[in-house]
């Protein structure tokens, strides 16, 4: 009799080019660690999407998929008791021939007992992925019913993780970063909500050790790090919603200080430039700027997620225009399926120059870097805008300036305004609660550019209420500056006029600046006079 091996699932990954060896490697070292099943760790780490290691789950079987969520019923799911469930890992999902989803379909022990249990029955097994199986008995009790519109109803049987509770209690609360900063009898821990930083209960420094421990696991840091800077990505299931997050931590006097990002796909994660920019004009002349067959736009400002949200945006709009789309994140933040999206800061020892270059070679009208801060990757990209490609890049700074991007950048400013399509400035403002602004008075220290976009002599100001924490404000809004560079703009630039001479003469030609949008802002309601004063955007 001939027996047929069967593929491990991390060579049916590698031999189909989803994952290198390296990334399978990493995986591996963690699953020493955390005894997780290694397709699950791979979606973790973000390395493979569910949907790729359901189908390397069939290839690996031989069997086709099924969605729990989509296939249990209660009717079937009860023809076991939940005991056997757990131990077979088997749920009932089919009739005629009893089909049952299985986390190993080749568990012959497993199928002898079913036909066991159901004589006369023909038995056909279908995989389900661990990390969905899991999520299932998370909401099974003795009488199950796997529907998420009851979960809330339903018993769990295992208690939350302390990195869970922690993450889900900052998403509860919109919050984009956790802090964790040991001290020598305690750690602090900060929540940034709507941009501010808002302090959490402490905690003792034994929680906090098991805490972080807790979350290097997750992001896959190995054990053994403490000493020297971590980071590391990861994604767990939220309201059934994947949350990707990034874990960064650094030794400190008395501990770690840690920092974790979040990146909620619903807040921004569908947003889209007329969504995400509240003037139709500024978005409009964005789009224009998108159209272009090449060269480079500038996304300059703050690194923040409003920014993040319009980049993003930005690439769904080009790939819904029809064009190919790579995307080059050293952390990815939100998935987004009409573009190819590359975690460069995954692989050790290539850069961020080497990924564009390779990038290049592929057949693509548009790639995003999104950080342009080392040189040899804003020449590369350059080289490639000047080559007729169209670049997105990103440079997280407060004060955009062509004369500082030629320092940064090594660049004669003759070479970067050739290149240089335009840019996008972005800043961010809180927005006013909904539930309890009131309109006031115009106060006398608004800018007249706010009066000549109000449309009557009041404006809305933060109260405060539950729904805001009482802070009168809840999310954010983006301040946005688009501003395209056209032959003339461009020889002014070569010869050395500043980014405010550019902005100045985009301005006197109808384009929307940053202090207009902040006016329209808030003659519109959006937020405060006090909100935009703060930006310092304003002369005068």
């Amino acid at each position: 009799m001939t027996v047929t091996k069967r593929l491990r699932l991390g060579e049916i990954l590698t031999r189909a080019g989803i994952i290198t060896e390296e990334q399978l490697h990493l995986a591996l070292d963690r699953q020493q660690l955390s005894r997780e099943p290694i397709g699950e760790i791979l979606v973790q780490l973000g390395f493979v999407s569910t949907g790729q290691l359901t189908s390397a789950l069939e290839l690996q079987y031989g069997v086709r998929s099924v969605s729990l969520a989509a296939a249990a019923s209660l009717d079937l799911v009860r023809l076991l008791p939940a005991s056997e469930i757990r131990r077979l890992r088997a749920v009932p999902v089919g009739i005629g021939q009893l089909t049952v989803a299985m986390v190993d379909p080749a568990n012959v022990t497993a199928l002898e007992d079913l036909k066991a249990r159901f004589k006369g029955v023909s038995i056909q097994p279908v995989v389900v992925p661990d990390g969905e199986f899991e999520e299932f008995l998370a909401i099974l009790d003795d009488s199950p019913v796997p529907s998420a519109s009851v979960e809330k109803n339903v018993t769990r049987h295992a208690p939350v993780s302390p990195e869970q509770a922690l993450l889900e209690s900052a998403l509860e609360r919109r919050a984009s970063e956790i802090v964790l900063e040991a001290h020598e009898t305690l750690t602090r821990v900060k929540l940034r909500i709507d941009g501010r930083w808002q302090e959490d209960r402490p905690l003792a420094n034994g929680d906090r050790l098991h805490l972080d421990e807790r979350l290097r696991l997750l992001a896959g840091i190995r054990a053994d790090a403490l000493d020297e800077p971590q980071s590391g990505s990861f994604r767990f299931l939220y309201r059934g919603r994947q949350v990707r997050g990034s874990y960064h931590g650094l030794p400190g006097l008395h501990g770690s200080i840690a920092t974790v990002r979040l990146y909620d796909p619903e807040r921004y994660g569908q947003a889209t430039l007329a969504g995400l920019i509240s003037s139709p004009e500024i978005a409009g002349t964005l789009s224009r700027l998108l159209d272009l067959a090449g060269g480079l736009v500038l996304f300059t400002g703050p690194a923040h997620p409003v920014k993040t949200a319009i980049l993003y945006a930005c690439l769904r709009y080009l790939a819904g225009q029809g064009r190919a789309v790579i995307s080059l994140e050293s952390n990815l933040e939100l998935d987004v399926a009409e573009i190819g999206q590359i975690q460069t800061g995954q692989v050790r020892g290539t850069t961020a120059r080497e990924w564009l270059s390779a990038a290049l070679d592929q057949a693509v009208d548009a790639i995003a870097v999104w950080d342009l801060d080392e040189p040899a990757t804003a020449r590369e990209a350059l080289r490639a805008a000047l080559g007729g490609r169209l670049l997105l890049g990103g440079w997280n700074t407060v004060e955009p300036s062509l004369a500082d991007a030629s320092a940064t950048w090594e660049l004669l400013p003759t070479a970067l305004a050739r290149g240089l399509a335009g840019f996008v400035d972005v800043r961010t403002v809180r927005a006013l609660c909904p539930h309890c602004r009131v309109s006031r008075p115009i106060p006398s220290d608004v800018h007249p550019l706010v009066l000549q976009y109000s449309a009557n002599a009041h404006l809305a100001e933060p109260v405060g209420c539950p729904e805001c924490d009482g802070t009168g404000y809840r999310d954010q809004v983006g301040v946005v500056e688009v501003v395209p560079l056209d032959a003339e703009a461009r020889q002014l630039a070569a010869a050395g006029a500043s980014h405010e001479a550019l902005v100045r003469r985009a301005e006197s030609q109808g384009v929307m600046t940053l202090p207009h949008h902040a006016a329209f802002l808030v003659a519109s309601g959006q937020t405060s006079w006090a909100e935009v004063a703060a930006l310092g955007i304003f002369e005068g």
